[in-house]
């Protein structure tokens, strides 16, 4: 099972408080009073009262017969518009319009807006540190990681109807040591110009594993599997044939990390300038570090 980052929970989150915002349950609603209603049944019940103190008034003083009515024309006027205040106030200023069947307050709803706005916010801040954290960890190993790399390379051995053995040098360039470091290398005589297309054949791993600090060279020797024919040598005299030697250097960095090194060249003799031996001409294709 996948595991699930710190972003996504944030996010599903930030739903479920929208979802409980805007989508309330009706019976969770905060129920609206009928101030209109509840006023009605108060002024009757004042009418009541002031009926029944006019009968017992009545014996021993006589009210103006008009006065009460005009005081309970005016309080229930009074009270007919604080009730429609009060209904205008609940519906038209605390409650957005209904809309598609939800009743939403203004200050909940604004109040999940913000929330979800500085939610938003604090998610894009932590994926901007977390990416620049990373881009300033990838180029610190960058600089200090190990890379091996090929400084030298010759034929020490070259006779027909016998095996040819070359010896290359390898050099740690890097800041910091490499562990396990080992090469496999493989020689096969090539026409020239050296057919690019396709793949090389794969080269066995190495048995021996060294390692090498900050600026430490390394030399290997490798013979190839059979020896050259006559033919073969004759070719590689006129420069219609050349020796081509190609492997991989293996390595672990001291971030824990495997790297290799692929090294592709090709070894010849210049006709014109036999005395210079066979120099090293490395290969367009095949050469990478990782």
């Amino acid at each position: 099972m996948p595991r699930l980052g710190l972003g996504f929970w944030m996010v599903l989150g930030l739903a479920a408080f929208w979802a409980w915002a805007f989508l309330e349950p009706a019976h969770l609603q905060t129920p609206k009073i009928q101030t209109s209603q509840e006023t009605k049944g108060a002024i009757h019940a004042q009418e009541e009262r002031q009926s029944d103190e006019r009968s017992a008034d009545s014996d021993t003083t006589v009210s103006p017969p008009k006065a009460s009515g005009v005081e309970n024309w005016k309080s229930k006027d009074v009270a007919e518009n604080a009730g429609h205040e009060g209904a205008e106030s609940s519906t038209g200023v605390e409650y957005w319009p209904d809309f598609l069947g939800l009743h939403l307050k203004i200050t909940d709803s604004l109040l999940a807006i913000f929330t979800g706005g500085l939610l938003w916010a604090t998610l894009l801040l932590w994926w901007v540190t977390r990416t620049l954290a990373n881009d300033a960890r990838q180029s610190s190993e960058r600089q200090l990681r190990a890379y091996i790399q090929v400084v030298e390379a010759s034929v020490t051995r070259l006779k027909a109807n016998e095996t040819v053995t070359t010896v290359i040098q390898i050099k740690n360039t890097g800041q910091t040591p490499a562990g396990a470091v080992s090469m496999s290398v493989d020689i096969k005589v090539r026409p020239w110009p050296i057919d690019l297309t396709g793949e090389l054949d794969s080269v066995e791993p190495a048995e021996v594993a060294v390692s090498l600090g900050s600026g430490s060279t390394f030399s290997v020797t490798s013979t190839s599997d059979s020896p050259i024919t006559n033919a073969e040598f004759n070719g590689i005299q006129t420069g219609d044939q050349v020796i081509l030697t190609y492997g991989v250097v293996q390595y672990e960095d001291v971030f824990k990390v495997s790297r290799q090194t692929k090294i592709a060249a090709w070894f010849a003799r210049d006709p014109k300038h036999p005395e210079r031996g066979y120099s090293m001409h490395p290969l367009k294709r095949w050469n990478e570090t990782t």
